[in-house]
């Protein structure tokens, strides 16, 4: 079984969770932001993104930007790669994985307009499979997340193809 520390270096080597794994071997705690107010709705789960959190870069020029709280089924998480911006969505798994990457419980799909037939960019799809044994390690930590999430046809079916921007 690899260890967290072997995960980060395994990342960090392949040029993928830089920030991450520099902040993970000086000991910095990750901070839990979030743009929800506590009133209204509960916190983004970055407890499922640590040891990463917002203004991280995630190699090949790709940033972590945002996470939203659960709404509809779903998290969006937030990338940007200079002036170009991607939403994926982080969904509960439900059987054969639908996105560009996966874990055991959850499925990373890309919201780009497509119908499950667009090619995601390569290194986008490359710093989304260096983030999901980032996701595989936390997600057992998060059992209240994951009663929070719906698969993505069950999202499509009871919100539409609308709902948190499915289809921009």
């Amino acid at each position: 079984m690899e260890t967290r520390r072997s995960v980060l270096q395994r990342l960090m080597m392949l040029g993928v969770l830089p920030a991450a794994a520099a902040r993970s071997a000086s000991g910095a705690k990750p901070v839990a932001e979030t743009a929800a107010s506590p009133a209204t709705e509960p916190p983004a789960p970055w407890e499922l993104l640590a040891p990463l959190r917002a203004g991280d870069a995630l190699g090949l020029g790709w940033t972590l930007e945002n996470l939203s709280p659960v709404r509809d089924g779903a998290t969006v998480l937030v990338l940007r790669q200079g002036d170009r911006q991607a939403r994926v969505h982080v969904c509960r798994r439900d059987g054969t994985p639908r996105g560009v990457a996966f874990t055991e419980r959850l499925d990373l799909l890309v919201m780009n307009g497509g119908r499950g037939d667009t090619v995601t960019e390569e290194s986008l799809g490359r710093v989304l499979l260096g983030l999901a044994p980032v996701l595989a390690r936390n997600e057992a930590k998060l059992p209240g997340l994951l009663g929070g999430l719906q698969s993505h046809a069950r999202r499509l079916e009871v919100y539409g193809p609308h709902s948190q921007g499915m289809l921009a």
